[in-house]
């Protein structure tokens, strides 16, 4: 089915199969890793709008994609504590919303995020991403959150 597509091309080579795409395609884990790679993780926040390759369901991938989302907040998380020692919390905020858009329960970018509002004087955006995180959550798991804003903001 790949090698159908005028835009992308498949290799076998050292008994690992390749996929080379041309710069009319694009794919998400592609772009991503290729930041990763290269060491431009500046512009990965920019460059997700959620879990990668979302709508894909082969088991084969599922190691890749969480590999890829591991090291993926790994590095965002570097940075939000880059942004926090220099006190630029707008910045945090958006990092640990882009987290949010990868793992949407991952309570360590809920802490950064919430944080980072009540610096900027946004108690109410606080509150409002914990009480959506605190619904995600309630959907997944099927209990409540186990944190309460008033821990998480103190």
């Amino acid at each position: 089915m790949l090698k159908s597509l005028p835009a992308v091309e498949v290799q076998f080579s050292e008994n690992k199969w390749k996929i080379n795409l041309n710069d009319s395609t694009t794919c998400d884990l592609h772009h991503v890793s290729h930041l990763l790679d290269s060491n431009e993780v500046e512009k990965i926040p920019g460059s997700i709008s959620g879990p990668l390759l979302y709508a894909t369901t082969y088991e084969w991938l599922d190691s890749i994609k969480v590999d890829v989302h591991h090291k993926l907040i790994q590095q965002i998380t570097s940075l939000i504590q880059d942004q926090e020692r220099i006190n630029h919390w707008p910045h945090v905020v958006n990092l640990s919303r882009s987290i949010l858009l990868i793992d949407p329960v991952n309570d360590d970018a809920l802490h950064y995020q919430v944080s980072a509002l009540i610096e900027l004087k946004k108690a109410g955006q606080a509150k409002a991403s914990y009480e959506q995180f605190t619904e995600r959550y309630k959907q997944l798991y099927n209990e409540p959150y186990p944190i309460t804003f008033d821990e998480i903001s103190a």
